[in-house]
Formats: C-alpha cells, structure tokens, sequence
C-alpha cells in the first residue's frame, strides 16, 4: 500500500523519523514525529517514540507531555515507564 508522496500519511512519517533516527538525526526524527502528529493527533506510537527522544534529549518538559498524550490515548503502553516519566 504505497502513498502518494505528496500526500504524507502519519505512519510514513514515523517510518521516516525511524529512519532518520538510524542514522543519528535525533533532531530530524523529532520533526518527522511532530508532522506526524499533526496529520494525526491520535499517533500514540509518534508521541511515544519523541517523548522517548526528547528525554534524551534533555527536554524533560517536552516528553512529559507527549507521554501524557500517551497515557490519554493508550493507559496500557505506559505502564511499564520508570521514574523518568513519573507524572
């Protein structure tokens, strides 16, 4: 199921921003995430993957929301987060 490229879809943009990621473009991955979720607001799977980068990153303020967004949209997919997330 290919998607017209001029027409992104939020999981292409997530492949994308896995793929950028391999590479080590953490900040690139975070903009493929961020136009991911705004083509889809419920992307949990985009909102986990930057709230994880963005801790890494150090923007603590920034993953605690997209996790919160998680725990919104999928309780279960948090519940095994440690103390990093603790909301």
């Amino acid at each position: 199921m290919e998607e017209n490229s001029n027409h992104p879809t939020a999981e292409n943009c997530i492949q994308e921003a896995k793929r950028l990621l391999e590479q080590g473009n953490r900040v690139g991955a975070v903009a493929m995430l961020s136009q991911a979720i705004a083509l889809n607001d419920d992307a949990v799977d985009a909102y986990f993957l930057r709230g994880e980068l963005l801790l890494a990153m150090g923007d603590k303020k920034g993953a605690e929301q997209d996790m919160r967004r998680v725990l919104e949209l999928d309780p279960e997919r948090v519940a095994h987060i440690t103390g990093d997330y603790q909301l």
